[in-house]
């Protein structure tokens, strides 16, 4: 199962990154900024993403899918649902803990 899980994370990221660089040929990049500086700063975001996504996978309290993660310039934003308040307040500190974390922002329920 986790094998499944870890598969779907990575093709999940695949599709994401391939979107984010469509974006950017398009000319959409946001804020104005040159390709170069937005690809850099999506991808940063994307890694941060990816690392709190590894993170919840192997945290037993937190089931990744269940959580959503979105990461702009730095903040992430967590929704979705988690267990119980010891599940809430161990998915934000998962995700403080990734180097390039600015802030984080939940909705999480449960």
């Amino acid at each position: 199962m986790r094998v499944l899980q870890h598969v779907l994370v990575v093709l999940l990221l695949a599709g994401a990154l391939s979107a984010c660089g469509s974006l950017i040929v398009s000319g959409q990049a946001q804020g104005g900024r040159s390709s170069a500086t937005a690809s850099a700063a999506e991808r940063r975001d994307a890694a941060i993403t990816a690392e709190i996504n590894r993170q919840f996978v192997r945290d037993a309290q937190i089931s990744a899918f269940d959580v959503r993660i979105d990461t702009r310039n730095g903040v992430v934003r967590l929704s979705g649902q988690v267990r119980d308040t010891k599940a809430k307040q161990r998915a934000l500190e998962l995700a403080r803990s990734v180097d390039g974390v600015r802030r984080v922002e939940s909705s999480l329920t449960y």
